[in-house]
C-alpha cells in the first residue's frame, strides 16, 4: 500500500511522507467532514488534514514526562481548530 501512494503521490506530483503513526486518530475529523460537507471551506478543512497527516515527514513533540514521540492528533486538532475559525468567518459574512 506506502508504495503505491509513493507512486501515485510522484505521478501527480503531490508531497508524500509515510505517516510516523499509523492509523491515527481520525474519527474527529471525520465528523466535522460530514458535518460541514455543504460548507465552502470543507475542501480546504480535508485537504489541510490529509496534508498534515500524509506530505509533512515525520516530526516529534515532547511530552510531558520528557520523552520524545512521534506527533500524531496534535496536528488533527489544529486542522479542527482551523475549521472552526473558517466556519465562525463564513457566519459572521452572512
Amino acid at each position: 500500500m506506502w508504495r503505491d501512494l509513493e507512486r501515485l503521490c510522484a505521478k501527480y506530483g503531490l508531497p508524500f511522507h509515510r505517516p510516523s503513526v499509523f492509523p491515527r486518530p481520525s474519527l474527529l475529523a471525520a465528523r466535522v467532514a460530514c458535518t460541514a460537507a455543504a460548507e465552502p471551506w470543507c475542501g480546504d478543512f480535508v485537504r489541510a488534514v490529509f496534508h498534515a497527516n500524509f506530505a509533512e515527514g515525520p516530526q516529534h513533540r515532547q511530552r510531558r514526562d520528557g520523552h520524545r514521540h512521534p506527533r500524531g492528533n496534535d496536528r488533527l486538532e489544529d486542522a479542527v481548530a482551523w475549521a472552526v475559525t473558517a466556519a465562525n468567518r463564513a457566519a459572521d459574512r452572512r
